[in-house]
């Protein structure tokens, strides 16, 4: 697939018009288990932060969220 840029008619900056992929890691279709099974599996916050590569304060909304649930 070729990535083709798209120019505004007015102020000529040119942009892509959708994005393939997500930047952000949390995003991604099952992360969010996983933080839940590391969790279970003893793993600390940080260390569930650090090695998933997303914010700390994500592992924390993403564990208050899965307990509230249940």
């Amino acid at each position: 697939m070729v990535k083709t840029d798209v120019q505004c008619r007015f102020c000529k900056k040119t942009f892509q018009p959708f994005q393939l992929d997500y930047i952000y890691t949390a995003h991604k279709e099952g992360i969010k288990e996983q933080v839940v099974t590391m969790e279970m599996n003893g793993s600390g916050v940080r260390d569930i932060s650090r090695v998933l590569n997303i914010g700390l304060n994500t592992v924390l909304r993403t564990l208050k969220n899965s307990n509230q649930s249940k």
